[in-house]
């Protein structure tokens, strides 16, 4: 991957390069990852300004975390979950999945997401898995698991590692 960075506009000068790396970071560690690179036009002198605003400027909102499958599909998770099945209730329609995110991150928030997901999973009979082309080798045994633990056929992107694993219920 190569790009060329122009001289930001004022309107986007702190979130066009952020935006520049962050495709980049994406490309680099894609399913076909790869070395990237990026010329930037340097403005003389090359001394920083180190004014805390222009290390928090263009940031977005947003944090990415990158899931600890074993931790999120595990069985324990789940079937310490499943006692609150009952409180179900708790979890109006499936428009709430929306909100729930793969991250790793520890706050209540995220565990009440968390566990929402796993109520509004013991909600149905059939459940089905879909694996995508960025799930790593080292997490494809618990994927199974969990897939087992619930009874749930995977279907598997051509690309992706969980077709690697030679296990029934895997398309």
């Amino acid at each position: 991957y190569y790009e060329e960075l122009s001289v930001p506009q004022d309107e986007h000068y702190y979130t066009y390069p952020r935006q520049v790396a962050r495709k980049a970071y994406m490309k680099a560690m894609d399913t076909k990852k790869g070395p990237v690179h990026i010329n930037i036009p340097l403005f003389e002198p090359l001394v920083p300004e180190l004014d805390r605003k222009h290390f928090e400027a263009g940031r977005s909102p947003y944090k990415v975390f990158k899931p600890n499958y074993g931790d999120v599909f595990s069985y324990q998770n789940r079937s310490n979950n499943t006692s609150n099945a009952s409180n179900a209730s708790n979890v109006s329609d499936v428009s709430d999945v929306s909100y729930t995110k793969n991250t790793t991150d520890n706050s209540a928030n995220n565990t009440n997401n968390f566990n929402n997901s796993n109520l509004l999973l013991t909600q149905y009979k059939r459940v089905l898995i879909l694996a995508g082309p960025q799930i790593d080798i080292d997490e494809v045994e618990s994927i199974h698991s969990f897939a087992e633990n619930l009874q749930a056929p995977i279907l598997a992107d051509p690309l992706s590692n969980v077709r690697r694993c030679h296990k029934t219920g895997t398309i």
